[in-house]
């Protein structure tokens, strides 16, 4: 198993902590707090792995509620690895559709023929 060590210096704490004083439960986030910004796939899952250490984080989203339709994703070998390594793989391959091949044409060639 291998272990990453991770060490974040902020030099400039006057103007994150005037710009950026959310409130988060009643409580200000402070600079031991890791804000990551968006909640997509790459947000969430850092905000997974940082949570399974034992590292609080709080995530930020501008839209107001949870989609469920209404995207696509594409996720190659190594963002399988990645999810894998985080124990969200196997759950995220039972409601996928994979993709056999591609196959890529001009627009030209559309319509043309």
């Amino acid at each position: 198993m291998q272990t990453l060590s991770l060490k974040i210096e902020l030099n400039w704490n006057d103007f994150f902590v005037e710009k950026f004083s959310f409130l988060r439960g009643g409580n200000r986030v402070t600079m031991d707090d890791i804000v990551i910004v968006g909640a997509g796939i790459a947000g969430l899952a850092i905000s997974l792995g940082l949570h399974r250490l034992g590292v609080p984080s709080v995530v930020l989203e501008s839209a107001d509620r949870l989609r469920a339709s209404g995207f696509a994703l594409g996720i190659w070998a190594n963002g399988w690895r990645a999810l894998d390594s985080i124990g969200v793989g196997n759950k995220l391959r039972e409601k996928h559709n994979r993709i056999s091949g591609i196959v890529v044409t001009s627009v030209e060639f559309i319509f043309t023929v």
